[in-house]
Parts: C-alpha cells; structure tokens; sequence
C-alpha cells in the first residue's frame, strides 16, 4: 500500500499527467 500512496502523491504533484 505504501507504493500506492507514493504513486498517488507523484501524480498529484506532477500537473503534467493530470492534464492527461
């Protein structure tokens, strides 16, 4: 579960992929 959280956070953080 600690994987999926770190994943989550990156994510979070790069606006990048959200626009995706």
């Amino acid at each position: 579960m600690d994987h999926e959280s770190q994943s989550s956070n990156k994510f979070t953080r790069i606006p990048k992929y959200n626009a995706k």
